[in-house]
């Protein structure tokens, strides 16, 4: 066995040889640095100049690889992020109508303790006053607990 072969067998049994995450942007500079390398006519032997060569666009296939992971998880982040505020505004929606005091305009029951009556003192005609819900869950269950 080589020496190179002894030291990388002890790195990864100790578990310190663990591969590296490197960003598009890291990967095109290694690439850039390789091409340099290879295009040296007067210090580099030709058999080095070749692999830094093959080298160079190994680096630069894996730098497109990485800058398409790295599209594709931020899409997905974009679209997460979307979701969560759309989210956000649906539950802004519907706190705000749980805070209008409006009666419902298709012929529902309000799902308040007296069933839509009026609850300010003076006002017998005047809307009901809705409950605030901290949650939808909380809203359907009060729903169903005046149908019952």
């Amino acid at each position: 066995m080589t020496l190179r072969f002894r030291i990388r067998k002890l790195l990864k049994r100790s578990a310190d040889a663990a591969l590296m995450v490197l960003t598009a942007e890291q990967h095109l500079k290694i690439a850039l640095l390789y091409e340099k390398a290879a295009a040296d006519r007067l210090g580099v032997p030709p058999q080095q100049r070749a692999a830094f060569a093959r080298k160079a666009k190994w680096f630069r296939m894996k730098a497109r690889i990485r800058a398409k992971m790295e599209a594709v998880t931020s899409l997905a982040a974009h679209i997460e992020m979307t979701r969560l505020e759309e989210g956000a505004r649906a539950e802004a929606l519907v706190d705000a109508a749980c805070i209008e005091d409006v009666r419902p305009g298709n012929g529902a029951a309000h799902p308040s303790p007296v069933n839509g009556a009026a609850i300010r003192l003076g006002e017998a005609d005047a809307a009901p006053a809705t409950p605030r819900y901290r949650s939808i869950a909380e809203r359907i269950a009060a729903t169903r607990t005046v149908k019952a």
